[in-house]
């Protein structure tokens, strides 16, 4: 299991260096491998991040310009995962300050069901429920859009900005845009305009095709080099003194069906349930009714399969970074923390839902999942 190195190696450190050069003096360490006076000489200070791009998955596209212009590999925050890294990016706080801890949380303040923060749903077939605006507005972290006077947010229009995206940067400018050719347009216009800004780019493409076809795929290839000629079109076409920073959430590893475990065959663990399982297939959180049993039993059905964590333990070891803790986060990561191990994951299904899994998965601690590159260039 790799640990994040949140003093200088993390997504997190990247934040501080970014933050720190709009003169914010932000609470954690910067990054080693950029520093807050090197942005700092640049006007337009630009963040594209490539869902799901990991380093070694980069470092296989070897006659990319991604590849050709990496800086080096960084940590993704843990649980390595889309809605725990999206929040460190816009808020700058690691995972035990956000307190965002995964794809399905227990969010007792929204929902009595698990609740998915990105798409605002819960988990509950045929579910028409939608949270209240002000309450989740009340439940964001502070955003670092607070903090910088001109800041941009340019997400795809398959995304779109609801309540979490707006909440999460409420005084960045929101750009929706509907091709790649637009993307480059809207920064190109920007870059040209006075004034320091801060434009940060998303797009998710690659992570939907790896989860869908698997990370070596043909068709996620494919969508690496549209999004990898599209880098090199942003910064081609961006005005000069321009710095943008290319980068990841997680990356992925592939699960073929052999690896699969679902809960669901295993009723004396099903059982020993309080509460579905939450996080993500390869990082669970479990919510049990007897601890001591539920451990042995894992050991005894399981134990060759996944790893079995008392929660504070990985907490007190640091695993989701320092800070002031959340006030739901403890709430948010139940007793016990799964991570299957080489390249297994774990699922469970509650009735009325399909049982279909991902080949390409994330959250867990292993190399293909943490590491994530850091390509920089400048003009």
């Amino acid at each position: 299991m790799i640990k994040p190195d949140f003093n200088g190696g993390c997504t997190i450190n990247l934040l501080s260096s970014i933050l720190n050069s709009f003169n914010v003096k932000w609470k954690h360490n910067e990054l080693n491998l950029l520093s807050s006076n090197e942005i700092k000489k640049y006007k337009n200070r630009i963040v594209f991040l490539i869902d799901g791009l990991g380093y070694n998955y980069l470092k296989k596209n070897s006659n990319s310009f991604l590849y050709k212009n990496l800086r080096g590999a960084i940590d993704s925050v843990f649980p390595s995962t889309t809605t725990c890294s999206l929040t460190t990016f816009s808020s700058g706080l690691n995972v035990i300050e956000h307190g965002f801890t995964g794809w399905y949380m227990k969010m007792d303040e929204i929902s009595k069901h698990p609740f998915m923060i990105l798409p605002l749903a819960e988990r509950k077939p045929n579910s028409k429920f939608k949270p209240d605006d002000e309450k989740l507005k009340s439940i964001l972290p502070d955003s670092i859009s607070n903090y910088i006077k001109d800041s941009h947010l340019l997400i795809p229009d398959y995304v779109g900005c609801n309540s979490f995206c707006t909440g999460s940067s409420p005084k960045s400018k929101s750009h929706i845009y509907t091709s790649f050719d637009e993307l480059v347009e809207i920064v190109s216009k920007l870059t040209y305009e006075d004034g320091e800004k801060y434009i940060y780019i998303y797009n998710p493409l690659l992570d939907s095709r790896s989860h869908e076809f698997g990370v070596n795929s043909k068709e996620a290839n494919d969508v690496f080099y549209e999004l990898d000629n599209l880098s090199e079109k942003l910064f081609m076409k961006s005005n000069n003194n321009s710095i943008i920073i290319y980068t990841a959430d997680h990356g992925q590893l592939d699960t073929e069906n052999s690896k699969v475990i679902v809960f669901n065959d295993y009723p004396e663990l099903m059982d020993l349930l309080s509460y579905p399982l939450c996080g993500e297939p390869r990082c669970a959180y479990v919510y049990t009714n007897n601890k001591r049993k539920f451990y042995e039993k894992v050991i005894q059905y399981l134990g060759e399969k996944i790893e079995i964590y008392d929660s504070v333990k990985l907490v007190e070891a640091g695993y989701f970074g320092d800070g002031k803790e959340n006030l739901e986060f403890k709430n948010r990561i139940g007793d016990f923390i799964l991570i299957p191990k080489e390249n297994y994951i774990l699922c469970d299904f509650i009735d009325g839902e399909e049982r279909q899994f991902n080949i390409g998965n994330h959250g867990g601690l292993s190399e293909d999942e943490v590491k994530i590159p850091l390509v920089v260039v400048s003009k």
